[in-house]
């Protein structure tokens, strides 16, 4: 009898170690969508993603309410995101272009002292970018001198400038008084610097919530994410960069998807591998628009006090 239960002991350790190197482990990030205890890859969902209690990773509150599983993704007060085709407005988060074949760039978390060797080779590929600022860049220090003649740089040669807030915070985790306080410290430095307002902010981290759209909304920000990752920030590898860019522009064609994608000017393998990266993307068949035409904003996009 002892060495039968002993048996069983061992038979159910071999079963248990063969299912743990199958599976993932939990906090893995699902490559195809699809999350939590419900699917056989209990994966998790990226940061921005709630997992819904069928298995799927999204940002609707179908996703982020009833149900949601909280241990897979975040979860409640679930944001409206457009729609195929559907054009940007305040309160609206804009994940893709309104037209198929299209890819706008964007480079986050600057500007920085080599914020203009992209502007350089943006010119040279008669291309318009993106620039999502963190305010703390823009202040009037000695070390920011060249990252704020950077961000004038860009505004005066047509590139989208934008908020990115004042010190990069975890947007749903402040009070309102806070997110407006981020908000209006930026705006401020943009208007100090070239005259203008920003019309156009992504959330650091892409972390958004009802509140947050709320804020947003009430200031008449259009709130812009991205579906396009190469997580150059983590890499810091020009060849994973290009590799990262190339698998996810697999999954699609022109004729049925658009890009918004989220680079970071802060990474020098990003900034020094930018014709590459440009060049990838036209490979595959897309055009590179300016940021407003790609989410078919025909207003400025800034505001002047």
């Amino acid at each position: 009898m002892g060495f039968l239960k002993m048996r069983a002991l061992v038979l159910l350790s071999q079963a248990l170690a063969m299912a743990l190197a199958i599976a993932p482990a939990r906090g893995a990030v699902s490559p195809d969508g699809t999350c939590g205890s419900t699917v056989a890859g209990n994966y998790t969902c990226d940061v921005e993603f709630c997992c819904s209690q069928y298995g799927y990773c999204g940002t609707t509150t179908a996703y982020c309410n009833a149900g949601c599983q909280t241990a897979y993704g975040r979860c409640g007060n679930g944001t409206e995101v457009a729609a195929p085709g559907e054009p940007a407005r305040p309160g609206l988060e804009m994940k893709a272009c309104v037209a198929n074949g299209t890819y706008a760039l964007t480079f986050d978390d600057g500007p920085t002292n080599i914020t203009a060797v992209v502007l350089k080779t943006l010119a040279r590929l008669r291309l318009k970018g993106a620039f999502f600022a963190v305010g703390l860049n823009l202040e009037n220090t000695t070390e920011n001198r060249a990252a704020r003649a950077a961000f004038r740089a860009a505004y005066r040669a047509g590139h989208l400038v934008a908020s990115h807030s004042y010190d990069h915070p975890h947007f749903p985790t402040l009070t309102v008084a806070a997110m407006e306080e981020q908000l209006d410290k930026t705006a401020l430095l943009f208007e100090q610097l070239i005259g203008v307002r920003p019309r156009y902010f992504r959330a650091p981290y892409g972390e958004v919530d009802s509140d947050v759209v709320g804020v947003l909304e009430g200031r008449g920000y259009n709130l812009i994410n991205w579906n396009l990752d190469p997580r150059d920030w983590e890499s810091r590898n020009e060849t994973l960069i290009l590799e990262s860019i190339a698998d996810q522009l697999a999954v699609g064609s022109p004729a049925n998807d658009s890009w918004i994608d989220v680079k970071h000017d802060t990474v020098p393998a990003t900034v020094y591998g930018l014709e590459k990266i440009v060049r990838l993307i036209q490979s595959k068949g897309y055009k590179i628009v300016p940021l407003p035409e790609c989410v078919g904003d025909t207003k400025s996009p800034y505001t002047r006090i």
